[in-house]
């Protein structure tokens, strides 16, 4: 996979090689002011809202983040958001879906455990959540983090093979190794 960005300090830098996608033109183009300082805020809104490198990859609601700290909490331009997709579908793998699913989904289970009330009782006077199944699910829990840290790792090496992979060669059946 090209390279799209580089981080240069405290910019995000698109690439020659990206400023070839006909959205990332158009919004480079678009910022008439000499450092190009509008288009280089909306690439490090995109860089850090979607790229996995970025280090926003930790927040729960990254896209929000970066939009308050990019954007102000501003509305997005048209033109930031068309290249905003673009790179969405240009960087994601079904691989990187499956693992983006998991994080919301895991922190959707963390928001469940911190919410729960275990006074809440029901029309018949019943206990809503029963404090034994929900130390059952805790005991699970160790699991589920386990599966996860492999699967960003799976990620990160997939990621580390496909840039180092030079010119971008397709690997045959005889180039990949069996780790």
């Amino acid at each position: 996979m090209a390279k799209m960005f580089s981080v240069n300090g405290n910019s995000v830098e698109p690439t020659a090689e990206i400023l070839l996608v006909p959205e990332f033109s158009k919004l480079w183009d678009s910022d008439t002011t000499a450092s190009k300082i509008k288009a280089r805020i909306a690439f490090a809104y995109i860089y850090h809202s979607l790229d996995p490198n970025s280090l926003y990859v930790n927040y729960f609601d990254r896209e929000s983040q970066a939009l308050n700290d990019f954007f102000e909490g501003k509305s997005i331009p048209a033109i930031v958001k068309e290249a905003f997709n673009k790179y969405k579908a240009l960087i994601t793998t079904p691989e990187q879906r499956l693992l983006e699913g998991s994080l919301s989904a895991a922190d959707k289970l963390a928001d469940y455990f911190s919410t729960i009330d275990f006074s809440e009782i029901d029309e018949k006077g019943n206990l809503v959540h029963d404090p034994h199944k929900l130390m059952a699910s805790l005991q699970k829990v160790s699991g589920v983090i386990k599966s996860l840290k492999e699967l960003r790792e799976l990620m990160e090496k997939g990621q580390d093979e496909k840039e180092s992979n030079r010119g971008n060669a397709k690997l045959n059946m005889f180039d990949e190794s069996d780790d």
